[in-house]
């Protein structure tokens, strides 16, 4: 007897299979709403731009510094770290003068009565001025973050981090691979580019074949521009690249932006942060005439690295891989136990606000949340070349192989000693998606299941 999901599977190809053209309007806009979200985001972040775009008032790459090179760790948060307590662990140990460390908080302005503690701030951390930042209008921020942290001449390689991120390797690991041996290089972590123009006919066509949803739609308008994951890594010299060139780059983002993805019906697909950076590198190199006319190509000449820095889970992009959780089983039972109206909905119509869904919640892939995380998986991401992973929330519980649960603020200090440092270095992802890597990087390259404990 064919299970309801199995009855649910065979009615999804047949609606996809029947599914009616959608109809765009003139202009390319799904609908007045979109039109609106993207003007606002792009007002939030320009105004910040504007106030953050001169060198004249920050120190100069090509100078001398006493001292050791440092790693400038880039808060973008609210108020609170949600994670304070592995932040603390992660840099006991770690030599002073080898890092520095920056807040943004949003939400705590520079007038503020009421007292907020600074995270970190035994460590050294310094808050910087207020800056308006909001949900998709980030790239402002980080610019702002790059800017006053460009005034400490040691600082070589800043890393943009949020308030859910936690480390997964030691201070030691990641001071050795950003400011030790690959000081001048930056790091992005790169979509895969989408196969169709509309957004709808990628995610529903693709939701059990090929599913990976972090896919890049800017190339289609302006092949300068691929999609990458925000928490970026940047050296010096892209660093002041970022603040020079920001408002231009950012006309420029917008323009693909507006365009790409043209049927998501409330908001853009992508955002500023996870484009405009690695724009502006591009936009340099050809300024400067180094450009070879390939993109992969240009990305060596730049001395940017393909790699994600950070994990973040987004559903089924682990596929095939031993990192791998989901399952099409798994989806349709949680589909049909708390979302299968708007299931049928995200299928049959356009005018379906995805992000604020019952279907993403429920499926907790957009991305994951590590609310619970298996010993032996936090292990395997900690051997992979990964140094950060994302959405771990305050009250995060590991299982243990007896089936106990402790707290990942006690469990994950302990697994930075037990990693490989030869192996993790020697396995990179250029890409989180499992199915598709870099060309011409070093990238996952297929690992078996994850080993017993």
């Amino acid at each position: 007897m064919c299970s309801v999901p199995i009855i649910a599977l065979a009615i999804y190809f047949q609606l996809i299979v029947n599914r009616p053209p959608i109809a765009l309007p003139p202009g390319g806009h799904a609908s007045p709403q979109r039109k609106v979200f993207m003007e606002e985001k792009y007002a939030v972040d320009r105004a910040v731009l504007e106030k953050h775009s001169s060198l004249d008032d920050v120190q100069s790459s090509s100078g001398s510094f006493e001292g050791a090179p440092k790693i400038a760790f880039l808060f973008e948060i609210q108020k609170h770290l949600k994670s304070p307590s592995i932040w603390e662990a992660f840099f006991e140990d770690a030599p002073h003068g080898t890092y520095s460390i920056y807040f943004s908080r949003t939400k705590v302005p520079d007038n503020a009565t009421d007292s907020v503690p600074l995270p970190l701030a035994k460590y050294g951390a310094k808050s910087v001025p207020h800056m308006e930042t909001q949900w998709c209008a980030l790239y402002g921020g980080q610019v702002g973050l790059i800017y006053h942290a460009l005034r400490d001449p040691n600082n070589v390689q800043f890393m943009i981090l949020s308030d859910s991120t936690a480390p997964i390797k030691s201070f030691k690991y990641i001071y050795g691979e950003l400011a030790q041996r690959t000081p001048h290089t930056s790091k992005f972590c790169l979509a895969t580019p989408a196969l169709y123009v509309k957004a709808r006919d990628h995610y529903t066509t693709t939701l059990f074949a090929h599913p990976c949803p972090f896919r890049s739609f800017f190339h289609q308008y302006n092949p300068k521009i691929r999609k990458h994951d925000t928490w970026i890594v940047v050296s010096r010299e892209h660093a002041q690249t970022m603040v020079r060139r920001s408002v231009r780059d950012l006309d420029t983002f917008f323009d693909a932006w507006r365009q790409a993805a043209p049927d998501w019906y409330h908001t853009g697909e992508g955002c500023s942060c996870e484009g405009t950076a690695l724009l502006t590198i591009m936009e340099e190199l050809e300024a400067v005439g180094r450009s070879s006319g390939d993109y992969y190509e240009d990305l060596k000449r730049a001395n940017v690295d393909a790699q994600c820095v950070t994990m973040v889970s987004w559903r089924n992009c682990f596929v095939g891989s031993h990192l791998n959780t989901d399952s099409i089983s798994k989806a349709l039972h949680l589909i049909w136990k708390y979302a299968m109206p708007e299931f049928w909905r995200v299928l049959t119509e356009e005018n379906v606000d995805w992000l604020n869904s019952d279907i993403k919640k429920a499926l907790n892939g957009f991305p994951q949340e590590f609310y619970e995380v298996e010993l032996d998986y936090l292990k395997a991401l900690a051997a992979e070349g990964f140094m950060f992973m994302r959405k771990v929330p305050p009250d995060s519980q590991v299982i243990m192989p007896d089936g106990s649960f402790k707290p990942m603020t006690e469990v994950l200090p302990t697994i930075w000693a037990q990693v490989d440092e030869d192996q993790a270095r020697a396995s990179p992802w250029s890409s989180i998606d499992a199915s598709w890597q870099v060309p011409g990087f070093p990238g996952y390259q297929g690992k078996d299941s994850i080993e017993p404990s």
